[in-house]
């Protein structure tokens, strides 16, 4: 079972679309019959069931989408997700040169899910010349709560692992609360993904160009 899809979703989705059909069948019908008193067809007697069925269609529709996306947010939350195509794997700092690039200021990853071990969660992290500091963010209260999950210093990160995956990137880090424990950081753009292990990388490469 493809546990990517909804089912009921699919199932609105479609009823969605039958309605807009069949009310605009119906206003077609009504329309070229209610001639009692005028000939040809009647506009005005067809467009409550257009206007009404492109409504209820429409709502249907979009609460389709809405199941459809709250899905997808639970599988992320969950893991439970279909398991990402690798596209790259490596050791982080391999292949830096030596010296980072970073700029000074602090960089920030927004719109993240993390799973460590079993404990999954929604957040944010920002990286750096020194760590990568990652947050909790509870977005859905009316005032958005963020706490500090952990600290990981340049030199656990330098000489840890990533596998890059289409849905984000997963990383062992060297001395990860003394294990090589495995962060899985789920990101929703091949970019911000692409710009989190290039940061990383660059956070690996100035810790051996210090040591």
């Amino acid at each position: 079972m493809n546990e990517d899809k909804n089912h009921v979703a699919s199932i609105l989705f479609v009823i969605g679309i039958i309605v807009i059909v069949l009310s605009f069948g119906i206003g077609i019908v009504v329309g070229s019959t209610a001639n009692m008193f005028f000939s040809g067809f009647v506009m005005f007697a067809a467009l409550p069931w257009w206007m009404g069925g492109f409504i209820a269609g429409m709502l249907l529709i979009g609460f389709a989408e809405v199941i459809k996306l709250l899905h997808q947010i639970n599988n992320k939350l969950g893991g439970r997700g279909i398991p990402g195509r690798l596209r790259a794997a490596g050791r982080i700092g391999a292949g830096s040169g030596g010296a980072g690039h970073m700029s000074g200021t602090e960089q920030i990853f927004r719109l993240l899910v993390f799973k460590y071990r079993e404990y999954a969660f929604q957040g944010f992290l920002t990286i750096s010349s020194e760590q990568v500091s990652i947050f909790e963010q509870n977005a859905n209260s009316l005032v958005p709560l963020k706490k500090k999950f952990i600290d990981i210093l340049k030199e656990d990160i330098d000489g840890g692992e990533y596998n890059h995956t289409n849905n984000g990137i997963t990383i062992r880090f060297r001395d990860f609360e003394r294990e090589m424990d495995s962060l899985e950081i789920t990101t929703f753009s091949e970019k911000q993904t692409e710009d989190l292990i290039r940061v990383i990388n660059e956070l690996a490469a100035l810790n051996r160009k210090e040591m």
